[in-house]
C-alpha cells in the first residue's frame, strides 16, 4: 500500500535559513509508542538544523537523496532545487529498504520545484502548508501527486455543500 508517512518535512535556503517546517504529531505518537525506550524525540527545529546542517548541505550520498543523519541514527530523505532543500524524516527512521521510499522522494521532488516560487511570502508559505495538508494528510504520503492536491484544494475551496466535498483516504 502507498502509505509511508513522515515525522516531519523542513524547507531550508543553501545559506541554513529555515523557510518551513511541518511536524506530523499523529506519526510522531505512533513512532514513540512502537519505539518505547529506543525513542528520540525530533529536537527543536534549530537544534535540529544544527545537527544535520552540514551532512545536508555537503551530502554527496551515495543513496541519492537518502542522507544518513548520523546525529539521530536516523535516514532522511533530501531533495534539492536551486538555492531550496526540502528535507523529510519517514516514520521508518533507519530503514533503507522501506519500499514507499520512492514515492516520498517523488512527491518532494515535484513540491520543491512548486515550493520554489512560493518561498518568498508567509502567505504564499501558508498556501504551500495547505497544499501538503492535502497531498499527505496527517502526514501520510497517499501517492497523490500536486496535480490532484490542487485539484482537491479547490473543489474543497469551491464547494458549500458538506455532501458534495470529496473524502480524504483517511475519512473513509
Amino acid at each position: 500500500d502507498l502509505e509511508m508517512a513522515v515525522r516531519g518535512i523542513w524547507a531550508l535556503r543553501t545559506n541554513g535559513s529555515l523557510v518551513y517546517s511541518r511536524r506530523f504529531p499523529t506519526v510522531e505518537g505512533r513512532v514513540k509508542r512502537r519505539e518505547r525506550k529506543n525513542y528520540v524525540a525530533i529536537p527543536y527545529d534549530s537544534m535540529f538544523l544544527k545537527a544535520v546542517e552540514s551532512e545536508i548541505l555537503d551530502h554527496t550520498s551515495n543513496y541519492g537523496p537518502i542522507v544518513p543523519c548520523k546525529a539521530y541514527r536516523w535516514i532522511l530523505i533530501v531533495v534539492r532545487h536551486g538555492d531550496l532543500i526540502l528535507v523529510a524524516l519517514p516514520e521508518t527512521g533507519r530503514d533503507l529498504s522501506d519500499p514507499d521510499i520512492p514515492l516520498v522522494i517523488s512527491l518532494l521532488q515535484e513540491f520543491i520545484s512548486h515550493l520554489k516560487h512560493w518561498a518568498e511570502s508567509e502567505y504564499e508559505i501558508l498556501a504551500f502548508d495547505r497544499l501538503l495538508s492535502t497531498a499527505m494528510p496527517f502526514g501520510r504520503c497517499m501517492g497523490a501527486t500536486l496535480n490532484q492536491a490542487k485539484r482537491s484544494l479547490r473543489i474543497l475551496e469551491n464547494t458549500d455543500n458538506e455532501s458534495e466535498r470529496p473524502r480524504h483516504g483517511w475519512q473513509w
